[in-house]
């Protein structure tokens, strides 16, 4: 995604509330006086151990992954590659003060753009490998985890900053799975035209689809 001057370094230009996007706010959320200076490295310094967590999660792909393994070192960089770029980023936007010359903020944004990119790039590799041998899914039971992390929130037990960040991720894992999904719905499309005469490879692919939309929601419909 492109940068521009005259866009806002915080929120502007966003094309969805991704990866990134709630991170890029909290500078905002600063400057207007909803989170104090302590809160705002408190919510940078958890955004880190989340990002490390996510990445420990697709190194265990990648490596146990049937289908990568002529891949593995080529996508272990890639990844180590992407994770750096969003470190950079977190550690660019945590140095910046109210008060202070923004160029953090403007470099902070570039670079966890480019990660989550990189992120989103790496994401489709691994998961078109894994369907290319096997029905896993790109997800599991996303509606399930929300309705998990709902009820902690409803006790206490996460912060309303946590929650709000929670369902940002759950909005952009369900926006990731339906971008999969239509592409797998033209692929079925493109199956069709070729072969009008044989239309069940291109059901089956649609089935197959339809099947991985509901296990990743985790509902029996």
């Amino acid at each position: 995604m492109s940068w521009r001057e005259e866009d806002n370094p915080v929120t502007g230009g966003l094309r969805n509330p991704g990866l990134v996007a709630p991170l890029l706010e909290l500078s905002q959320q600063m400057q207007t006086g909803h989170l104090t200076p302590d809160d705002y490295i408190d919510r940078i310094q958890k955004a880190q151990g989340r990002f490390q967590r996510l990445r420990g999660r697709m190194a265990e792909s990648i490596l146990n992954g049937n289908n990568l393994q002529g891949y593995r070192e080529g996508l272990m960089e890639a990844l180590n590659d992407t994770f750096n770029l969003l470190q950079y980023g977190l550690e660019e936007l945590e140095g910046y003060r109210v008060g202070d010359d923004r160029a953090p903020l403007r470099m902070g944004r570039l670079l966890l753009e480019k990660g989550e990119q990189e992120y989103l790039a790496l994401l489709e590799i691994i998961q078109n490998e894994e369907e290319a041998g096997c029905e896993r899914e790109r997800t599991t039971n996303l509606w399930a985890q929300l309705l998990n992390e709902a009820h902690k929130a409803h006790l206490g037990d996460i912060s309303p900053e946590e929650w709000v960040e929670t369902l940002a991720w759950g909005e952009w894992a369900l926006r990731a799975h339906m971008d999969g999904t239509f592409r797998d719905f033209q692929r079925a499309l493109v199956c069709l035209k070729q072969s009008p005469e044989e239309p069940d490879q291109a059901e089956q692919k649609v089935m197959v689809s339809l099947h991985r939309l509901r296990e990743f929601l985790g509902l029996s419909v």
